[in-house]
């Protein structure tokens, strides 16, 4: 909770300062803010998918481990929920 707390914040936090800086007028500074919130959700989700393959890799090494498969797939759709919210 208190991660998706500092998420939300982060995001509106580089939202308001791009906003800010579009009404002083200075555009190129607005889209440094924007571009730099989208490229910084871009290496989160990259980083959290390969996370995710090594998951399948360390705990899931053999076919009969459905319950460790299980608790890794789980958290893979709770990601795309959580994204989705």
């Amino acid at each position: 909770m208190i991660l998706l707390d500092f998420a939300f914040l982060w995001n509106g936090s580089w939202v308001r300062n791009s906003e800010a800086a579009s009404d002083a007028g200075d555009e190129k500074t607005a889209m440094g803010w924007i571009l730099g919130l989208l490229l910084s959700t871009v290496t989160l989700y990259s980083g959290t998918i390969a996370l995710l393959a090594f998951l399948y890799r360390w705990y899931v090494p053999h076919t009969e481990c459905h319950e460790n498969a299980w608790f890794v797939s789980v958290s893979l759709v709770l990601i795309f929920c959580f994204t989705a919210a």
